[in-house]
């Protein structure tokens, strides 16, 4: 892969024939245009990895005192303690897929 910079555009080369398959079936199974669906990855890709990147989280985590983070952190945890989700409970979708042997059933 290359990037070749000119003073209007970025121009990016793919040279890896199964990378460029995949982003031609995406594009075709989206109809959208590829130079699209390559960014939508990237983009995708970014949000996964941005919030774990230690100096992206350094420069970009709002600058909270750490009593104010404490206190929104544990609002939040006692709101969502409180009220749990309806249905079955985490405990109760284990025990009905495990035995007592901790085997499937």
């Amino acid at each position: 892969m290359a990037l070749a910079k000119t003073d209007q555009e970025t121009a990016l080369t793919i040279t890896d024939e199964e990378t460029c398959r995949m982003a031609q079936e995406l594009a075709d199974l989206t109809g959208e245009p590829l130079a699209d669906v390559i960014t939508l990855a990237i983009y995708y890709r970014l949000c996964i990895e941005k919030p774990f990147h230690p100096e992206i989280v350094r420069r970009e985590r709002p600058l909270i005192a750490n009593q104010e983070w404490d206190a929104e952190i544990h609002a939040l945890v006692k709101r969502f303690s409180k009220d749990p989700p309806p249905g079955p409970s985490i405990q109760e979708y284990i025990d009905d897929m495990y035995d007592e042997y901790g085997l499937p059933k």
